[in-house]
């Protein structure tokens, strides 16, 4: 199960993302009980040109999952944040900026929550938002590479702050 994940990330940071959905599938058919598992699934479909339309029932299912994961914690903002990424990625507005707006309150200064936060301003166009989430990400510390290697940010690659934040070289 390990493995597989590993793997998983590695054809993702490659840009592999249906080796990667592949991989996961694999993993998920050992224990289907874990949340991230169905987030990262959907995350790979989704960036996998041919297999996006079959994201969103993944990324219900790692949302399912992951509000059952909240009645043991309610508090667990980095929880409360992916929920938040994965109703952005279903284009669920309200529920993702409900979810983004409890991690936040619970975890103002914790990097992967801010990072979260830009993806969802981002997702929904958002751009200043989420180059300010970056620029707070960065700011605790969050890795240059992760934001500069993460697809859902290519739109704002064209961005001389994002660029800056992402460790970029400057467009010449």
């Amino acid at each position: 199960d390990e493995i597989l994940l590993s793997k998983a990330y590695v054809y993702e940071n490659w840009d592999k993302f249906e080796q990667a959905a592949d991989s996961l599938e694999q993993a998920l058919k050992i224990d289907d009980s874990d949340w991230m598992n169905w987030g990262n699934l959907a995350d790979a479909l989704y960036w996998s040109p041919n297999r996006r339309p079959q994201a969103s029932a993944k990324y219900r299912q790692a949302v399912k999952i992951g509000t059952s994961r909240l009645q043991i914690n309610p508090r667990d903002a980095d929880t409360l944040a992916y929920l938040a990424n994965y109703s952005a990625m279903l284009d669920d507005r309200q529920a993702a900026f409900a979810y983004l707006q409890k991690a936040l309150e619970l975890a103002p200064s914790k990097g992967e929550v801010l990072f979260r936060a830009a993806i969802v301003y981002n997702h929904f166009g958002q751009t200043d938002q989420a180059l300010a989430y970056l620029k707070k990400a960065v700011d605790v510390g969050y890795s240059r590479a992760i934001i500069r290697d993460t697809p859902d940010f290519q739109t704002l690659q064209q961005y001389p702050q994002f660029r800056a934040l992402a460790g970029v070289p400057p467009q010449n």
